[in-house]
């Protein structure tokens, strides 16, 4: 007869278990205790200020520079090109030439402007006006006017005396005709002197106007630029 013994497996594996537990515990039991005791090593600390900077960022990108003014800058005024006074890409100061036309048909225009102004000046009796705009006199006070109004009163004084004359008859009547004709040119001619006068003014008026178109045409030929730029 066999007598066999029946093996419990699974109470051995619990046993087997504990026992692991066991060594396992008294293993590390002891390094933690040392680590415990152990004291602790000092730590390095660095410290710094705490300070506020600007950031630079560079940012980089592919266009076309368009500036916050621009203009085309051109001549009013035409003629040959005398000279170039700035080139592409240059810096330019605010009415600063930039190209100069050549001025002398322009100078010739300003002279033969100013001509024609001193003429008429003269005959209104305004002499040594020079280039500055002289004060125009009242028509009563031109020189034209006041040789005509000289001329009409010699001619009424002796129309006067011609009539005291025919009245008490020392005068023919041939004479106090001709005395009354010439007092009545001399008022005709005084008054032509007068429209004359007027006309001269008005001419004056118009001549200024075109002596300064002339002048601004003179002063065109220099091409400036209108603000600084480049």
């Amino acid at each position: 007869m066999t007598i066999s013994k029946r093996w419990n497996f699974p109470r051995y594996l619990a046993s087997v278990a504990l026992l692991l537990g066991s060594l396992l515990a008294i293993g590390c039991s002891k390094p933690a205790e040392q680590a415990a005791a152990a004291p602790e090593a000092p730590v390095a600390v660095e410290t710094i200020t705490v300070s506020s900077e600007p950031v630079r960022r560079e940012v980089e990108i592919i266009g076309t520079l368009a500036g916050d003014q621009e203009v085309t800058v051109s001549s009013k005024v035409s003629g040959s090109v005398k000279a170039v006074r700035a080139d592409l890409g240059d810096n330019v100061a605010a009415g600063q030439v930039l190209i100069e036309i050549d001025p002398t048909e322009y100078e010739l225009a300003v002279a033969r402007q100013r001509a024609a102004l001193q003429e008429v000046l003269a005959q209104l009796g305004i002499q040594n006006a020079g280039t500055a705009a002289p004060k125009i006199p009242e028509l009563t006070e031109t020189s034209i006017v006041r040789r005509a109004a000289a001329e009409a009163a010699d001619a009424r004084a002796n129309f006067e005396r011609a009539k005291a004359l025919k009245a008490d008859g020392v005068l023919s009547q041939a004479s106090y005709d001709s005395a009354e004709a010439r007092e009545r040119t001399g008022q005709a001619n005084y008054s032509a002197a007068l429209e004359t006068a007027r006309n001269l003014v008005a001419r004056v008026d118009n001549l200024r106007a075109q002596l300064g178109i002339a002048e601004q045409n003179l002063a065109d030929t220099k091409v400036a630029a209108p603000f600084a730029g480049t």
